[in-house]
């Protein structure tokens, strides 16, 4: 079976050994960078939003937008995502961000806020 010009590539693709550590969490991003030139995709970003235990990526924003998107190319790069996020992101008051992928230089940047809840006590003599 070939694989389709136009598809993600499988998990267990080993054409691109650049890369020492296969654990390494970039290494999904890096290999959907040559099919995201290929869409004439410049930028990805990845909003994400988790409070109360529960936490999911909300949007996939491709600039430019392709005309078609290939099956398993959003479900790809969800998961990349939520492979880096820390641990607890989504627990309590949680937690959210985005990742913006620049496809040409290769380079990934997380903007991430914690939601936290702050209470302050005082007590004052009369």
């Amino acid at each position: 079976m070939s694989e389709s010009a136009n598809s993600p590539p499988a998990d267990d693709d080993e054409d691109d050994n650049d890369d020492p550590d296969p654990s390494n969490p970039m290494v999904p991003f890096k290999k959907l960078c040559p099919l995201l030139e290929q869409l004439g995709v410049a930028t990805v970003t990845i909003e994400y939003n988790g409070y109360g235990d529960e936490g999911n990526v909300e949007t996939i924003l491709f600039e430019p937008t392709p005309p078609e998107l290939p099956e398993g190319l959003e479900e790809s790069l969800e998961n990349a995502v939520l492979e880096l996020l820390l641990p607890g992101w989504e627990i309590n008051e949680g937690s959210s961000g985005q990742f913006v992928l620049d496809v040409t230089a290769r380079r990934l940047r997380q903007r991430h806020q914690w939601q936290e809840v702050a209470s302050e006590n005082t007590e004052f003599e009369l």
